[in-house]
This record gives structure tokens, C-alpha cells and sequence, in this order.
């Protein structure tokens, strides 16, 4: 959301099946304001990411060339994003 807001166009690559807090039914308690389970959480995260203008690619990055600019990411699907700024 804060990259939209800065007039950048952040893009979402990640494979549908999601991270530890996606594969677990857990309750989600020690975030205020929060009553969720973790898939809840991370749906609604999503959907207000899309909301805003974030693209997404549901595909893992097989491989991160870190050493040019804009980086590069190879993604499963053989697909590749490039990127001037990456948060893992």
C-alpha cells in the first residue's frame, strides 16, 4: 500500500500457497485490532493490495540476480520481474 501512495507500482510475487502464516489455521492475536485466522489475514491483505494497484505474479522466484539494477527475479512460470527495490 505505502509504495501506491509514493506513486510507485509495487508488484506481489508469490506462489498461491502462501507462508507460514497462510498454511496455518492459527488465530492471529498478538496484532492490535486483529481477531483473524492466519489465511483470513493474509486474504484480506491481498484483496486491499489488489485494491490499490498492486500487481501480483502467484509464482515462486526460482532465482534473484541482486547484483544489477533493477534486480531480476526469474519466477517458476519462466516469467521475469524486475525490480528497483525488493522486500523479503
Amino acid at each position: 500500500v505505502a509504495p501506491t501512495r509514493a506513486g510507485l507500482s509495487p508488484v506481489v510475487v508469490a506462489p498461491t500457497g502462501g507462508g507460514q502464516l497462510f498454511g496455518k489455521g492459527v488465530w492471529v492475536e498478538n496484532f492490535p485490532g486483529v481477531n483473524e485466522t492466519g489465511p483470513g489475514l493474509v486474504w484480506k491483505m491481498q484483496q486491499h493490495a489488489a485494491e490499490v494497484g498492486a500487481a501480483f505474479y502467484t509464482h515462486a522466484v526460482t532465482r534473484a540476480h541482486l547484483d544489477r539494477r533493477p534486480f531480476l527475479l526469474e519466477t517458476s512460470s519462466g516469467a521475469n520481474v524486475t525490480a528497483h527495490a525488493l522486500i523479503a
